[in-house]
């Protein structure tokens, strides 16, 4: 299940390089990791042997001898990412490089206990592996993302605002018997982040990601790496304070973003207006079903949807500067399934605060982008933990219910 926080092997950092990078040669990795050259030649030999590295022919000579370049293979090894949404989980199967291979997905159904949930979806995972032709031993494990609070070293879910039989409950241990496979706990925000900082490893740092679903989470990428606080707990920006006045929240603060910028939120509030109400999806429990309701009635030029949006991306653009201004950041990215609809709308308005308001401006502009990896990227950065913390062995055999499969 979760290994505890340790630094991570020269084959590791490797592997992660190339998986961020695409293509490297051997003194493009001696540069990167500040080994010697004879670890580097060493370390990709044995990597190629196994079939987890291969060439793929020289870089144009720059006055000597072309440099050969090399990239993970991959088809060598696979990854699955869930991500637990209120109104749905979303399964991802990854191949070596974090590209998705196969994707599906399980709808939440209340009237089961959490453990027939986690059934299903260790079942649909099965299904999911069966049907790109996957085998059990390519597969090296699944990341398990869910919104905090998390205990991320022992796979537990502490709480759950929209069903409270989850609380406490030991998620990825669960999980992990139900698929066959070794299960990472992994919250949104760095799910987020981490997808982000591998497939678009050009990307300028230090940067940030705020991902936008049901609940509002954040991530931050610095000197090539995710932002982890003590037992890997993510940056909670959905719970900073916007409204010292506000309401409680269930996190112990008041006023807190979540509260008003959130897609759970955007829902509520919208069903309480009587001119908006009956455009709502009725999602029985997905929220995300009447965000893109109110977000195409925005894009429509309904009065109460357009001022809702515009109130989200306030208090989403004001929490912004916080992120930029306390990281040092010189990109914002956006991302999550919140976005599709009137998502141009949200970034406009969260541009404009961000822009006119971080406290480095003068030095340099602040970039806030969308993410270019639609709404599966909580999901696909779930599989990258396991991959980008992976040194391309199994930690542990499928159980005997995968391997009646294969």
């Amino acid at each position: 299940m979760q290994r505890n926080s340790v630094p991570p092997t020269n084959r590791e950092r490797l592997l992660d390089l190339l998986r961020v990078s695409g293509t490297s040669s051997r003194i493009d990795l001696v540069e990167a990791t500040g080994l010697t050259a004879g670890t580097i030649s060493n370390l990709v030999r044995v990597l190629v042997e196994e079939g987890l590295v291969e060439e793929t022919g020289r870089a144009a000579s720059r006055g000597g001898q072309p440099r050969r370049m090399l990239q993970l293979r991959a088809d060598s090894r696979c990854a699955v990412g869930v991500h637990f949404e209120r109104g749905g989980i979303e399964l991802v199967l990854t191949d070596f490089t974090g590209r998705t291979i196969g994707a599906s997905r399980v709808d939440s159904d209340q009237r089961l206990a959490p453990a027939r949930q986690l059934e299903a979806v260790g079942t649909r995972i099965l299904a999911m592996a069966d049907a790109c032709g996957i085998a059990p031993h390519r597969v090296l494990g699944i990341g398990l993302v869910a919104e905090g609070p998390l205990d991320v070293p022992s796979g537990t879910l502490l709480a759950n605002e929209a069903d409270a039989r989850w609380q406490g409950q030991p998620i990825a241990g669960l999980l992990e018997r139900q698929a066959g496979f070794p299960v990472r706990l992994v919250p949104v925000g760095t799910a987020a982040a981490l997808a982000e900082r591998v497939l678009d490893g050009g990307r300028r740092q230090p940067f940030g990601v705020i991902y936008l679903a049901s609940s509002i989470a954040a991530g931050v990428v610095h000197e090539g790496q995710v932002f982890r606080g003590a037992d890997a707990r993510p940056v909670e920006l959905g719970h900073i304070t916007v409204d010292f006045n506000g309401p409680p929240c269930p996190c112990g603060n008041r006023g807190c973003l979540s509260q008003y910028s959130s897609g759970a939120a955007l829902a509520q509030r919208a069903a309480s207006l009587p001119g908006l109400a009956e455009a709502l999806a009725g999602g029985a429990g997905n929220p995300m079903a009447d965000v893109q309701a109110i977000a195409e009635q925005a894009t429509r030029g309904h009065p109460q949807a357009r001022a809702l949006w515009k109130e989200a991306a306030r208090g989403l653009g004001h929490a912004a500067v916080s992120l930029v201004n306390l990281f040092g950041l010189e990109t914002v990215v956006l991302a999550g399934p919140a976005l599709a609809g009137a998502g141009d709308l949200l970034l406009a308005e969260v541009r404009s605060i961000v822009q006119a308001s971080s406290c480095h401006r003068a030095l340099s502009p602040v970039h806030v982008e969308r993410s270019r990896h639609g709404p599966l990227s909580a999901a696909i950065g779930g599989a990258l933990q396991v991959l980008c913390a992976s040194d391309g062995t199994r930690t542990q055999e499928p159980t005997h219910r995968m391997m009646e499969r294969s």
